[in-house]
């Protein structure tokens, strides 16, 4: 590694390299060996996106994938790192079907993280329990990262796991289907915009409780400022599949402009990475968007 002073002035040398490892993680190992000030600079963009457990197939191959096995030289160096530097270099994370042990040894080695995005194949309570700046939660069971069973003894607006969260979205309805964990969750004391990914018909979850709870935490009234029903069909679904959502809910869009139907082909993990690569607006600036020039209607991204 060399220790030659820079030719070009050293703040235009850095945004140069910061540049070039921002956009392209993996390129930051070999730009770390130019000299030890630009390991400096880039070396936690190395860690910024993570991705952990697999990566899927329309996932973005440019964030660097880890593999939680004890034998495994990568996940060795990831461990060698100082908790500190972990914790303000690791932003942003996709936890692919990590099993336990090996869940919950992960947010205390990464607890700065701000968006997360969890596919869990079994429950995990109280493993994110580390995380203390989570402000984004995409997650496919709700019910699998916090106790939905209990009908009464419910604490999930108090917990300072989501204390911070603004925006969550789960893939199922099954958070609906439980009156005490629907009503705790639009009691997060941060939550401003709430999403439920859908395969199927959703609107019979939505019980007369649950609708009047969540058009109560919604704007004017309420902090929420959009909830999105998010239908994932692939590129091919015919336009008789899509009308069937639209006219499941068009008394919605007409009741607040924060209600978004929004039917989208399944590549969402190459959208999650190019969106924190900074290749693409990422979902929910989408529906910001969407709800500021069309309130009360249809979106169809291409995304």
């Amino acid at each position: 590694m060399s220790t030659s002073s820079p030719i070009l002035p050293l703040e235009l040398e850095h945004r140069i390299f910061y540049a070039a490892a921002y956009s392209a993680p993996y390129e930051a190992l070999n730009l770390m060996l130019v000299a030890w000030r630009v390991k400096q600079w880039v070396e936690p963009l190395l860690y910024r996106n993570l991705v952990i457990g697999g990566r899927l197939a329309s996932s973005s191959q440019a964030i660097p994938l880890f593999y939680p096995d004890p034998a495994s030289a990568r996940w060795q160096m990831l461990q060698s790192k100082p908790t500190d530097f972990l914790s303000t270099a690791v932003e942003n994370l996709m936890l692919l079907c990590v099993k336990e042990p090996s869940f919950s040894r992960i947010p205390a080695l990464l607890s700065g993280v701000r968006n997360l995005v969890v596919l869990t194949v079994e429950p995990v309570h109280g493993a994110l329990d580390a995380f203390r700046r989570l402000e984004r939660l995409d997650c496919n069971y709700f019910g699998h990262l916090f106790d939905c069973g209990s009908q009464t003894n419910v604490r999930i607006a108090e917990n300072p796991t989501l204390a911070w969260l603004t925006h969550l979205e789960m893939g199922t309805e099954s958070a609906l289907e439980n009156f005490a964990v629907w009503s705790e969750i639009l009691r997060l004391p941060s939550l401003t915009h709430l999403a439920i990914a859908q395969h199927e018909e959703v609107a019979s979850a939505f019980e007369t409780p649950q609708r009047a709870a969540l058009v109560a935490a919604m704007r004017p009234t309420g902090r929420i400022n959009a909830f999105v029903l998010r239908y994932f069909y692939s590129s091919l679904s015919s336009p008789e599949i899509m009308m069937e959502g639209k006219e499941e809910f068009d008394e919605w869009l007409e009741s607040n402009p924060g209600f978004v139907v929004l039917s989208t082909v399944s590549n969402w993990a190459l959208s999650w990475g190019n969106a924190v690569l900074g290749l693409m607006p990422d979902f929910w600036t989408g529906v910001d968007e969407h709800v500021r020039r069309t309130p009360g209607a249809y979106d169809h991204p291409s995304n």
